[in-house]
């Protein structure tokens, strides 16, 4: 028997909820300690994780005392984020395997409402794209309380569907809709690249399908420069953090050169040629003699993957002045 959308995320949390309500209220307070990426621990909490039992998650996290600070303290803060939600929420199931998850309470306008919304722009998303949503989708609206960083959207994989997560204050600054575009976007790349999609590219249709283009007239980087900028370790310097939002708008504006061009139609396609590179392209992107890219662009559009660097950074630089 085929289960529904509601189904199986209900199904992934059901071991975590029984346990939540006893502790739904409990102030935890432990001295944190450093362990390496390898550690055991670390492996457990990744797995509940990715099955989504993020309550349980969390209860590890505070059990062993690991995460308050390096490299998974951003990680520990999604964990907590989704878990103190989790603990709250109400799950709706919507059309087209899509689920809606949030708290009633803090919305600032009916869930009914918000409900359309959320199934409006996953439809006009996986209409565009061409994307068949054979994968559930989970929809979450994180509990206001929760500190995401400077996260307003996620995207995370999880056992049995994928999930995006979204902060309360969206609902309140007027980015909702481009946000949850964006993040519904990375869903549909990656189910259909099969999660071969690099990340320019990725991150470029995240960016103009959410709206998100702001006029760019930072340096113009190669292919290579700026999948290279997305791959490098956040960091909270304001140089860095320049560079990476450059990288997006970058990314986005070379989405938006082949859109223009070609048509909007050709995006999915351009996602679906990721799943097919010939053994010619592996061993010439093995030699570092080209990128993934290159043959789906090719195959896609009939450009090589310089000519469209090329082309775009003119037609923007025109635009832009």
């Amino acid at each position: 028997m085929v289960q529904s959308a509601l189904e199986v995320v209900r199904s992934r949390r059901a071991s975590e909820m029984f346990r939540a309500a006893s502790r739904a209220d409990e102030a935890t307070a432990y001295p944190y300690r450093p362990l390496p990426p390898d550690a055991p621990e670390w492996a457990t909490v990744h797995g509940l994780y990715f099955k989504d039992q993020v309550v349980e998650a969390q209860e590890m996290l505070d059990a062993v005392g690991i995460g308050g600070r390096g490299e998974y303290a951003p990680l520990r803060r999604l964990i907590i984020a989704e878990a103190e939600t989790a603990k709250r929420s109400k799950l709706v199931e919507l059309e087209g395997n899509l689920v809606f998850e949030f708290i009633e309470e803090e919305l600032p306008l009916p869930s009914s409402d918000l409900a359309k919304v959320v199934q409006h722009e996953f439809e006009s998303i996986c209409h565009l794209l061409g994307y068949d949503r054979s994968s559930p989708t989970l929809v979450t609206i994180l509990h206001r309380g929760v500190d995401v960083g400077f996260n307003l959207g996620y995207e995370t994989p999880k056992q049995g569907y994928d999930k995006v997560c979204l902060n309360a204050e969206t609902l309140r600054d007027g980015s909702f809709v481009g946000v949850l575009r964006h993040e519904l976007a990375h869903v549909a790349a990656y189910q259909l690249s099969e999660s071969l999609v690099p990340t320019w590219v990725n991150e470029g249709i995240a960016i103009y399908l959410g709206g998100q283009l702001k006029p760019y007239h930072a340096d113009w980087v190669t292919p290579r420069e700026l999948e290279a900028e997305f791959r490098r370790t956040a960091s909270p310097l304001r140089a860095e953090l320049n560079a990476r939002e450059d990288a997006y708008q970058q990314a986005g504006w070379l989405i938006w050169f082949l859109a223009s061009e070609f048509g909007d139609s050709k995006l999915g396609p351009l996602l679906k040629a990721c799943t097919e590179e010939s053994l010619m392209g592996f061993f010439r992107r093995a030699l570092a003699l080209g990128s993934r890219m290159e043959e789906p662009i090719r195959k896609t559009f009939n450009i090589s993957e310089r000519e469209l660097f090329e082309s775009a950074k003119k037609a923007v630089f025109s635009l832009n002045g």
